[in-house]
């Protein structure tokens, strides 16, 4: 038992006279592995995670795996914008070239219509003048080579043939160079003071007919037409006798004419029927469908288109 005791006592003893281990106070191989776990060489614990946790991390991985892609997408999306941007200002270059280029087009364009037009208003306007030249031409020759036909007495006048009666010859004649029909003379008196012109038209109250002359003259062929008148008409000279008169005539282009004819009576033996110097009753004039007897409906119908044509002329 006493052996015992001191055995324990010595086994006490030896456990209590080791020193501690602080960390502190440790040198060589076992001061360097002591040092594990210190803020120089810490120690990495590895946690085990949950299933949730597991399934958060996936989330987030996916999360940023899209959010990877999405990013990808953006930058491809910006990079496609950038090119369209680039071509859009190449583009709209190009688009300002060929607008420039169209307007500039438009406006030669422009000037070859107004130049066109100018060179068809002279055309017209030299066609225009052609025309009125071939027209006046025409006209000219149709006047030059169309008949006239005029009245005039034979001398000496108003001749006494009997103490009744006096009479006034007129030769009707064709001084034209082509045929003329003759379709009507008149002849009239009228006693007006004196001083007075002879109106017109001509005053044919009292233009009885003896006859209706109608014949066909060629050049320088004449008809003769006697008109008789009292003596008494003569020989009252309070006032100025008149013999007037007219001849109506078809030239041989189909137009119609009236020559006039007006003289004055003067008091002696030759010569007594005196020229009116005025000129306005020796004429001859293209007659309308109101004037004459010898219009009918295919006549009226071209003289009407001959004046509309003279109208637009």
């Amino acid at each position: 038992m006493r052996t015992l005791f001191i055995i324990l006592m010595l086994a006490c003893g030896g456990s209590l006279g080791q020193p501690v281990d602080d960390g502190k106070s440790v040198t060589g191989k076992n001061a360097t592995k002591s040092q594990l776990g210190s803020e120089r060489s810490p120690i990495y614990i590895k946690k085990l995670g949950t299933d949730e946790d597991r399934l958060a991390e996936n989330e987030e991985k996916r999360e940023r795996e899209r959010m990877s892609a999405l990013n990808g997408e953006t930058l491809e999306i910006a990079k496609e914008a950038k090119n369209a941007a680039v071509s859009a200002t190449r583009f709209s270059g190009y688009g300002l070239a060929i607008s420039i280029a169209l307007v500039a087009i438009a406006f030669l364009q422009y000037r070859m219509f107004v130049v066109q037009l100018a060179l068809m208003e002279s055309s017209n306007q030299t066609a225009a003048s052609a025309a009125r030249a071939a027209l006046i031409q025409a006209e000219s020759w149709l006047n030059a080579e169309r008949a006239y036909v005029k009245m005039c007495h034979v001398e000496p006048g108003i001749k006494r043939i009997s103490e009744q009666s006096s009479v006034v010859r007129v030769e009707v004649k064709n001084w034209g160079r082509t045929p003329a029909q003759v379709t009507d003379v008149l002849i009239a008196f009228q006693k007006l003071d004196f001083g007075d012109p002879l109106p017109i038209p001509y005053p044919y109250q009292d233009a009885e007919r003896e006859s209706f002359p109608n014949g066909f003259l060629v050049p320088g062929e004449s008809i003769y037409v006697d008109r008789h008148l009292r003596p008494d008409q003569v020989s009252n000279t309070d006032k100025q006798l008149w013999v007037f008169g007219h001849v109506d005539y078809i030239d041989i282009f189909g137009m119609r004419w009236r020559g006039g004819y007006a003289r004055k009576y003067v008091d002696r033996s030759d010569g007594n029927l005196a020229y009116n110097t005025e000129g306005r009753d020796n004429f001859d004039l293209q007659r309308s469908p109101s004037e004459g007897r010898d219009w009918d409906k295919e006549s009226i119908a071209a003289f009407k288109e001959k004046a509309r044509g003279k109208a637009c002329a």
